[in-house]
């Protein structure tokens, strides 16, 4: 099992960050995503840039403190836990850590995985400035 903790400030209130990074019927600002698709309150999917599917089961969402859930695609099998802070009043510290398994050996993954976490905050970090 891999695990990786990153965290970023964020120029935009904990609401912001949180209607961004929750409503998942609104992705475009994410940069690497064809698209994506709510099956239900509880499952969604995506295809990113490269045609990858990966299905999603959320099993913890608290308004502006926690998301939750697991993650499968051909590559990852694996957990997410999103976790918003209020640093001050328009600042945010978002705290995420995953636990994954890769499908494919290699000894990059940690690297690749970190590389998809650093685009995800880049791509939230440009939409909240575009949010002000």
């Amino acid at each position: 099992m891999i695990i990786i903790n990153n965290e970023e400030k964020l120029d935009g209130k904990i609401e912001d960050v949180w209607q961004l990074v929750t409503d998942l019927n609104e992705q475009t600002w994410r940069n690497h995503l064809n698209s994506s698709r709510v099956i239900d309150t509880k499952h969604y999917e995506e295809i990113n840039d490269q045609g990858l599917k990966t299905t999603f089961v959320i099993l913890n969402k608290i308004v502006n403190e926690v998301f939750e859930f697991n993650f499968k695609n051909d590559e990852y099998d694996g957990h997410w836990l999103a976790k918003f802070e209020v640093v001050d009043n328009n600042i945010t510290k978002l705290h995420i850590t995953a636990a994954f398994e890769t499908k494919k050996k290699s000894m990059f993954a940690k690297k690749n995985f970190n590389k998809i976490v650093k685009q995800y905050f880049n791509d939230l970090q440009q939409a909240l400035k575009k949010e002000l």
